[in-house]
């Protein structure tokens, strides 16, 4: 059941991101082909036809003749047509619409679809992957005529594809006020533990929840602050500690023994340990703390991103601590052990990462796509169509292999 919440979760964050394109492009006036939920095969769909017709009114009238010099009325039924109105509705379809399934006379509007992989949503923005092409042409009906996303001017062109990563920084700043105006519980959590460390021997892992820890008479209870917690731990010398663990919602027991002379950079357990929680704020208060958590934790994800490239570059085998796919799914498992709102926390986090990343200047991603724009309007010329294919195709085969590879790395790591 958690694992299905955490991928309906991470599956809204990247549906709200389209959700953004969309809107813009709706706003702007934009022809808008389809809007999935999830992604195809097509389970079913629905969209808005519109044309005109005639609406034929029948009135009585009475009609003065003369019959033999004599004035006399008779009435008569005359069909005359009274005005031209729009005739708007909608269509629902299973799978893919069919031709036979289109109205002569009527052009169709957005296809709204259902997907039967519910991993997000896309946007099929109208010419989007076509070169600037012919306007109306004859015999067309007038929507169909629209001109396409590559034509349309570059100032457009950039708010509907910014519009998603602005989404993920609004989703973000909503997740983190509601958490601020819930408030969490307080604990005290492993964060980390060291290889060949008492911690690491006994049995320990990221992500447990310290419920007490007791040397003798010296007892700590959750919650527990972490300095009262490293204070008992270094004043217990080799002295056997019991520590008390939530894992996954069972209670678990630990018997360990500190070290005398711990690695540098490492205590008398091998643990890392921080402290979670924080008091409700009210309503107004948690919007504008809101604002400045989701600013501060955007700079930190672009100064992390910034020193994790620098480091890359230096020393590739920092890749190896790269979080893909599989390992944000089993932290937001375990964030949710630790209750909703830790959850809904992580959420945001990963809402704005993926606002951060999407801006990175890469082929296949907003930012490229971006950047392609920007050219444009510099060179004041299109880009060739084939180009762009090409230079996106590549960047998205780069992705799909640095995902694969990160997936590994997370399932070796898990295992």
């Amino acid at each position: 059941m958690v694992f299905i919440i955490v991928i309906i979760g991470l599956a809204v964050l990247i549906l709200i991101h389209e959700l953004g394109h969309f809107l813009v492009a709706k706003l702007l006036g934009m022809r808008v082909d389809e809007f999935g939920v999830g992604f195809p095969p097509r389970f079913f769909g629905f969209r808005k036809y519109k044309g005109e017709e005639a609406l034929v009114i029948f009135e009585e009238k009475d009609i003065q003749i003369k019959i033999q010099g004599e004035e006399t009325f008779i009435a008569e039924k005359i069909k005359e047509v009274d005005r031209i109105a729009p005739v708007r509705f909608w269509r629902f379809f299973w799978g893919k619409e069919k031709p036979e399934e289109k109205m002569d006379g009527f052009s169709g509007g957005t296809i709204y679809s259902f997907n039967l992989l519910p991993f997000g949503g896309f946007v099929r923005l109208h010419g989007e992957d076509e070169p600037s092409s012919a306007r109306a042409t004859e015999g067309k009906p007038a929507y169909d005529a629209e001109i396409g996303f590559n034509e349309e001017a570059a100032g457009k062109k950039s708010l509907v594809i910014l519009a998603g990563v602005c989404m993920n920084i609004i989703l973000g700043w909503l997740l983190l006020s509601l958490v601020l105006m819930t408030g969490m519980p307080k604990h005290l959590v492993i964060a980390n533990v060291a290889e060949n460390s008492p911690a690491f021997a006994s049995g320990l892992k990221s992500g447990d929840i310290i419920k007490s820890i007791s040397s003798g008479a010296s007892v700590l209870s959750d919650p527990i602050m972490s300095d009262d917690f490293t204070r008992l731990v270094k004043g217990n010398g080799a002295s056997p500690l019991t520590l008390n663990i939530e894992r996954d919602a069972k209670e678990l027991k630990f018997e360990l023994s500190p070290r005398q002379n711990p690695p540098e950079g490492q205590g008398p357990l091998g643990v890392e340990i921080t402290e979670v929680g924080l008091e409700s704020q009210p309503f107004f208060k948690s919007l504008g703390s809101g604002i400045s958590e989701t600013w501060n934790v955007t700079i930190m994800v672009f100064e992390g991103l910034g020193t994790f490239l620098r480091q890359l570059f230096a020393s590739p085998g920092n890749v190896q601590n790269v979080t893909g796919p599989v390992g944000i799914v089993f932290l937001a498992a375990q964030a949710t052990s630790l209750g909703f709102v830790y959850f809904l926390q992580l959420l945001a986090l990963i809402s704005i990462n993926l606002a951060v990343l999407n801006l990175l200047p890469f082929p296949a991603l907003d930012g490229g796509r971006f950047l392609f724009i920007l050219i444009e309007k510099l060179v004041r010329r299109p880009i060739p169509r084939q180009v762009q294919l090409w230079v996106n195709g590549a960047g998205f085969a780069i992705l799909i292999l640095l995902m694969v590879f990160i997936t590994i790395k997370d399932v070796v790591r898990l295992m």
